[in-house]
């Protein structure tokens, strides 16, 4: 009977720390969700805003050097932040990039847009971006 009564006060004991650890994996989730939907409102702002940019020091200049318009830019800066998103809700501290995010970067615009416009400026410094530095063998 003994025996009983400790294997049930072990097994309510491992079920509070699941249940705490599933609350903070969730409180997690929903910042990070919450984030990217204020994030892909404001952007939706400089869709109609372009003049919005400036307030992440960006021209219209800057663009045009870069080769992008600026539905380009946003859909390449929102790629990054859903990657950014997955990775930080998987809570991997070494991303392994996809062949599909491989083929992205491989494109000229999307190198211009991270190395002159995005990075450091508009993502934050996390495992999903040092990736992508890495990729491209920046510092």
């Amino acid at each position: 009977m003994e025996i009983l009564s400790v294997l049930s006060t072990v097994i309510a004991v491992l079920a509070a720390v699941i249940s705490i650890i599933t609350f903070y994996e969730t409180k997690k989730i929903a910042k990070i969700q919450t984030n990217l939907e204020l994030v892909n409102r404001g952007n939706e702002m400089i869709v109609q805003h372009p003049q919005l940019l400036a307030l992440h020091g960006i021209t219209e200049n800057n663009l045009v050097e870069c080769g992008l318009n600026t539905s380009e830019f946003l859909y390449i800066l929102n790629s990054f932040y859903a990657g950014q998103g997955y990775h930080s809700i998987g809570g991997t501290t070494k991303v392994v990039l996809s062949a599909y995010r491989k083929k992205m970067l491989e494109n000229e615009k999307v190198k211009q847009a991270w190395t002159k416009l995005i990075r450091n400026n508009m993502l934050a410094a996390t495992p999903y971006a040092k990736a992508i530095d890495e990729y491209y063998q920046l510092p």
